[in-house]
């Protein structure tokens, strides 16, 4: 299994479903994974500590003051 994969968040059937790129969320330390069964969304848990950040962020994330990798 390569470094990248054992770092990231998604596997290839979540993204399919997401249909957008995700950017930085991927490999954030925070980023979780809501799915309802019908859609799946990426929250952010700093959102909760941090009001400059969003809880459902728009995807691609490019920047973010709260991203911390894995």
């Amino acid at each position: 299994m390569s470094q990248k994969r054992e770092l990231s968040l998604l596997d290839e059937e979540q993204r399919r479903r997401l249909g957008v790129a995700v950017g930085l969320c991927d490999r954030c330390a925070h980023a979780v994974l809501a799915d309802s069964g019908r859609s799946l969304f990426l929250r952010c848990e700093q959102s909760r500590n941090d009001t400059r950040l969003r809880r459902y962020p728009v995807l691609p994330v490019q920047r973010c003051v709260g991203y911390e990798a894995r």
